[in-house]
């Protein structure tokens, strides 16, 4: 149990009491998330199945089950989101999505390990601002997955 949060004998904290503890990160961390979402021209469907699929792949359950409101209100179809493990030869993923998992998936086994082609790859299709928005929203979702995981909370 997090003792450092208070009293020992309560009961397990919830996220929001962890979050509660510095306001001021949350913010933060918070407003640069909305930007990625909302300022990168990045397809919030695409992002998002990256997103659940770094979920998948830590075992972030809490994750995985929570949709964000930018995928869902460009129309996420929670089929896709069923197949999403077996992406490489599922039906329904585009290039540009497959191509973006890859490299999610890669991200997650090693971020220092993802290579060149990866990268060009990513590149190619979505230019240089797309390879660094999906990046960095990258890194913000696997911190975000394994503080959770850390912390085990829900």
């Amino acid at each position: 149990m997090l003792t450092w949060l208070g009293d020992e004998t309560a009961v397990a904290p919830s996220l929001r009491d962890v979050l509660d503890a510095r306001p001021d990160v949350v913010t933060l961390y918070g407003d640069l998330l909305d930007r990625l979402w909302t300022d990168t021209g990045f397809d919030p469907i695409v992002l998002e199945l990256c997103r659940l699929r770094q979920a998948q792949l830590l075992g972030c359950r809490a994750e995985h089950g929570r949709r964000t409101p930018y995928a869902t209100r460009a129309g996420l179809p929670e089929a896709l989101v069923e197949r999403l493990a077996s992406w490489p030869t599922a039906p329904g993923f585009d290039p540009v999505t497959r191509t973006c998992l890859a490299y999610t998936e890669a991200f997650v086994v090693d971020p220092h390990g993802v290579d060149d082609a990866q990268a060009e790859a990513v590149r190619v299709l979505l230019g240089e601002p797309g390879l660094v928005a999906l990046t960095m929203a990258l890194g913000l979702f696997d911190g975000w997955c394994r503080l959770r995981l850390s912390l085990e909370v829900p």
